[in-house]
């Protein structure tokens, strides 16, 4: 089921292992909360989180249009994938009549197929770029 977010489904989440140690503090899910995101519940417990920061928001850019895509998944959850690709490309499409571009960016290969299926491009590599400086590929999309 797809709810909006709240800030204790970050607390909650049980993140994939190529997300571990993401931020997941209280000061980060109030952020979360105040710009709005979407949570895929299953059984009660939060498995997918996911939304869209506008970068100059926390002085990311100095130009507005532009909007940060992230995502936490938890493992073990395949068979929700339709439901939660399905949330995302909403929400994106959504988004895309707010901002000219959304950027996202992924470690992991799973992470780069479902950018791509969502229409979004590769743009490059990005070194030691991520929590733990492992190397990232940007991804986006324009309108």
């Amino acid at each position: 089921m797809i709810v909006s977010f709240e800030p204790w489904h970050l607390a909650a989440i049980t993140p994939q292992p190529h997300q571990i140690g993401s931020i997941r503090t209280e000061q980060h899910a109030g952020n979360i909360a105040s710009v709005g995101a979407f949570t895929c519940l299953h059984n009660g417990q939060p498995v997918a989180i996911g939304g869209i920061v506008p970068a100059e928001k926390y002085g990311l850019v100095f130009d507005s249009g532009i909007g940060c895509a992230w995502m936490i998944i938890s493992a073990g959850i395949t068979h929700l994938w339709p439901e939660i690709f399905r949330a995302t490309r909403r929400e994106l499409r959504r988004a895309l009549a707010n901002y000219h571009r959304i950027e996202a960016s992924t470690t992991f290969q799973e992470g780069e197929r479902m950018l791509a299926m969502l229409g979004m491009r590769c743009e490059g590599h990005l070194k030691k770029f991520n929590h733990r400086g492992e190397d990232s590929s940007l991804w986006a999309i324009t309108r």
